[in-house]
């Protein structure tokens, strides 16, 4: 019954984040980033405040608590930068083309050939993935035994607490991720379950293409980076499932990225995006710190090789 109401939150909630996104971006991959990571960051806390009011089954309550939300923190981005210039949407169409001509001018007539085999195979595998998303609902391992089940308890409860389920997934594993889901199940049903690994599966070539940009001088590579991992059979799969994995790929992914950018500029905000989207890593999945020491080598050849005096 609250259907109509509901969508219009969102789509409200929605503009919000993209007026937060294009206030702090400065292209068009990063301003994809930086939504995504708004908008999940968002919803995640969202749902702590949804489950201490009890509200988890009720679609208007994450619908007001998320707008809040979204319209606290891009009043607090105002403030936080001021002078900074606002990246537009009709910049996307401008921008690609120039990211294009300058990989494709140079290079070489197989290269060519082979983003054009790449670019119709992503067209490609994107709609089969879109038709299994619409037309089918969740039916892995991991959907029936754990965290759906966890959802559908928490729905009824009305709150994110210990439900004493059969699998240590519904008592113990992370609730972000659940949040998520909730949020989107509100949205479109059981199908919407899926909707934000869909999400983080473009999420996570944007992330590819973002890295190689700011690390490879040549713009041809972060071009093929961008199209040979959106046909990575891995990441193709679980766009369409509940796994939680890519999920955390892009938010690891979104650490190096914003301290690849860190390492271009030198510019100390993006220490701090690093560090929030760190905690979201950390709070999606404890197996963050198995990745740990990759990132700290990482980190040391920043600050103790490149930049020495970072730390002086």
């Amino acid at each position: 019954m609250f259907l109509t109401p509901f969508l219009g939150l969102v789509a409200f909630f929605l503009f919000l984040v993209h007026r937060q996104s294009s206030l702090i971006a400065a292209s068009f991959s990063d301003y994809v980033l930086k939504f995504y990571g708004l908008l999940f960051g968002q919803i995640i806390v969202a749902g702590w405040i949804v489950s201490f009011i009890r509200g988890v089954g009720e679609s208007m309550v994450w619908g007001v608590v998320t707008v809040a939300m979204a319209a606290i923190l891009f009043l607090i981005l105002q403030k936080l930068y001021p002078n900074h210039r606002s990246w537009k949407v009709t910049q996307a169409w401008s921008q690609g083309k120039v990211v294009i001509w300058d990989a494709l001018g140079s290079a070489s007539g197989w290269v060519k050939v082979s983003i054009l085999v790449l670019f119709v195979g992503i067209l490609a595998t994107s709609a089969v993935n879109l038709a299994i998303l619409i037309g089918t609902f969740p039916n892995e391992w991991d959907s029936m035994t754990g965290h759906l089940v966890k959802a559908a308890y928490y729905l009824q409860l009305g709150a994110m607490e210990r439900v004493g389920g059969t699998i240590w997934s519904i008592d113990y594993y992370p609730n972000s991720i659940t949040s998520l889901q909730l949020y989107f199940y509100h949205l479109i049903g059981e199908k919407g379950f899926r909707v934000p690994h869909f999400l983080a599966f473009w999420a996570y070539v944007f992330v590819l293409y973002g890295l190689s940009k700011a690390l490879f001088q040549r713009p041809v590579w972060a071009l093929l980076s961008y199209f040979l991992g959106a046909l990575l059979p891995t990441a193709l799969i679980q766009g369409t499932t509940t796994e939680t994995d890519l999920v955390l790929a892009v938010y690891v992914g979104l650490v190096v990225y914003c301290m690849a950018q860190y390492y271009r500029n030198r510019r100390g905000r993006w220490l701090y995006w690093a560090a929030l989207t760190g905690t979201m890593a950390l709070g999606h999945k404890i197996t963050f710190l198995m990745i740990g020491p990759s990132l700290v080598v990482f980190l040391g050849y920043i600050f103790w090789i490149k930049f020495p005096r970072c730390i002086s």
